[in-house]
């Protein structure tokens, strides 16, 4: 999904809300909280609001990440994190 997105860009094609939404979203399947939020600053950047989708979408991103913490060791924040 990473790669479309970034092809789309690059061929100027902007994204809009909903695709900033559904990779936003993806980012769960990955436990990547970072880079939700960096997709949510990119959409700002571009003119776009939050929406209640958006915020249900980090919300979940950072539950899931949170449980994966509980479940495993603690090192695992730089995974969360994609550090």
């Amino acid at each position: 999904a990473v790669e479309i997105f970034k092809k789309y860009e690059v061929m100027w094609y902007p994204p809009d809300a909903a695709t900033y939404n559904i990779m936003i979203d993806c980012c769960t399947i990955s436990r990547c909280f970072k880079s939700a939020c960096a997709l949510v600053s990119m959409m700002v950047r571009d003119g776009f609001y939050a929406q209640t989708l958006t915020c249900t979408a980090l919300i979940k991103v950072l539950l899931t990440s949170y449980f994966l913490v509980l479940s495993g060791p603690s090192s695992m924040w730089s995974e969360i994190l994609c550090i």
